[in-house]
């Protein structure tokens, strides 16, 4: 877009260079009216390669980077800079959480029994395990966990392939033709248990977590065929909601409006993040309820009524909420994470030894 070459902002730093694919230089702002900035600049490097970046933050080549790959992390906790003291690894809970989102427009995913058995079919404790290495908590909404919005008393559901069996046949799903997988007459029409999981192709851990949904499901009788798809493709069948269903995630703030993501109004408008076609006429009068309360104790019951009828629909199966891992060159001092995000203000960081702001 035109707009992301036009630089502007009167924050701490400006911009310096953008260098596409490459790099973005801030400099320290001499005009900010609050306190300055310990750095004389900061340079954002782009780094593709997930072996590169962790390596270069090893051999303090980096100040501070993320380590997606939680396999990296923890061997990198082995590597001699870190335990010498040069290198500080970090792990904090990241401020948002991913989940399997379900077309609700499609008939497969209009039966909310169906999405239950989705829900009691995927084992989430064993995706955190084996995918992320236990650095990752169960999530049952869309609120940040450990903040007065979020409803503690929502358990998280078990994997429980019997309870999903179950749920499927009570709701008439059978498999009426002995092919292997369930189906049922929906609207006279016979529909098949089958869906198309579309997820990120660049992001190796979707693919493994699509494999192991994948292998559950086939257990219960419902077949799910992974479409990895790239960014932008992704992108464009979302706001059409030209797709069944899709692995995603979703970064929050602290107080968030819920509107965006789950007010019936946004089911039908192009381009809306409210891509699962969600309608609940309740939860749409609880949210302009939220808008207009003030009083911060009403707010956080709101908050959780929502987060209560949301958990009962199931319109997606919330997954996790994983911990951002990444490390920082220990020269930095008071580095501090907030659970927002790390660097809040990068004001508060800085160093005896500063390094030269440059490609």
């Amino acid at each position: 877009h035109w707009a992301n070459k036009m630089m502007c902002g009167t924050g701490p730093m400006v911009f310096k260079q953008w260098v596409s694919q490459q790099r973005l230089v801030l400099e320290r702002n001499p005009d900010y009216w609050g306190e300055p900035y310990f750095f004389s600049g900061v340079t954002y490097r782009c780094i593709s390669n997930p072996n590169t970046n962790t390596q270069m933050l090893l051999q303090n080549e980096l100040d501070f980077s993320g380590i997606p790959d939680k396999d990296l992390f923890l061997q990198a906790k082995e590597h001699p800079n870190v335990k010498a003291g040069k290198v500080n690894l970090v792990d904090y809970p990241y401020p948002g959480y991913r989940y399997i989102g379900y077309n609700l427009d499609k008939p497969v995913f209009k039966d909310k029994e169906f999405r239950w058995a989705l829900a009691y079919a995927i084992p989430v404790d064993t995706i955190i395990e084996k995918v992320f290495r236990g650095l990752a908590g169960r999530t049952t909404g869309p609120f940040l966990p450990g903040s007065s919005s979020y409803d503690e008393t929502l358990p998280p559901i078990p994997h429980d392939l019997t309870k999903a069996r179950e749920m499927l046949e009570k709701a008439g799903w059978v498999d009426s033709d002995q092919d292997g997988v369930r189906d049922k007459v929906i609207d006279g029409q016979k529909v098949s248990a089958r869906f198309e999981l579309m997820i990120y192709t660049d992001a190796p851990s979707y693919r493994q977590i699509a494999e192991i949904v994948k292998e559950e499901c086939r257990k219960i009788g419902i077949d799910v065929q992974i479409a990895p798809t790239k960014w932008n493709l992704m992108l464009q069948k979302l706001r059409k909601r030209e797709y069944e269903a899709a692995m995603l995630g979703w970064a929050m703030s602290w107080k968030q409006d819920p509107f965006q993501l789950w007010h019936s109004s946004q089911a039908d408008v192009p381009d809306s993040s409210n891509h699962v076609a969600y309608r609940n006429p309740e939860v749409d009068r609880l949210i302009e309820e939220l808008r207009v309360t003030m009083n911060e104790e009403k707010q956080h019951e709101l908050y959780k009524k929502i987060h209560r009828l949301i958990y009962e629909d199931q319109p997606y199966t919330f997954l996790f909420s994983d911990r951002a891992t990444g490390g920082y060159d220990a020269r930095i001092q008071n580095v501090k994470f907030y659970k927002i995000r790390p660097c809040y203000d990068g004001r508060e960081w800085y160093t005896n030894r500063p390094r030269a702001v440059g490609p």
